[in-house]
């Protein structure tokens, strides 16, 4: 019964602890120092399904990861551009929509946001693609294709 109360115990906390980025990845020398663990937790973040994330302090993570030449930095930093999420006013941010794929669409198809945000996500999904990763080169193609 101690053991499975221990683990009961222990996921509380984990869940607890899901949403916040750790002490680690609050300033920008903490940030370089932990690197890829903070990239890891921010990226959780980004993917989880909760309202309140930080965009700001999750771009800051993602354009730090790029400009060391995390190649799925630079895919991440890219996303914020593209779904608007940088321009914390907008009406997007304060209603995410769960279904990212639909809203995806919404958002770059259907040539909502502004152009230049898209052309500096292109950048960062070029970035990313000349790091080598395949889904950045795609994504690039796509903006391409839509006249970015």
């Amino acid at each position: 019964a101690f053991m499975k109360n221990l683990i009961l115990f222990l996921s509380l906390i984990m869940l607890l602890n899901a949403e916040n980025l750790d002490e680690m990845c609050q300033s920008e020398g903490d940030i370089r120092a932990n690197l890829t663990s903070c990239y890891k937790a921010a990226v959780k973040i980004y993917n989880s399904s909760s309202y309140d994330k930080d965009f700001k302090k999750l771009q800051k993570i993602f354009l730090l990861a790029c400009e060391n030449d995390i190649k799925e930095g630079c895919y991440s930093a890219a996303l914020i551009y593209i779904n608007g999420y940088n321009d914390v006013g907008s009406e997007l941010n304060q209603t995410i929509i769960v279904n990212r794929y639909a809203r995806f669409l919404n958002y770059a198809l259907l040539d909502n946001g502004k152009k230049e945000d898209k052309t500096t996500a292109k950048g960062y999904f070029q970035r990313s693609c000349e790091l080598g990763f395949k889904k950045g080169c795609d994504m690039r193609n796509l903006l391409d294709k839509l006249g970015y």
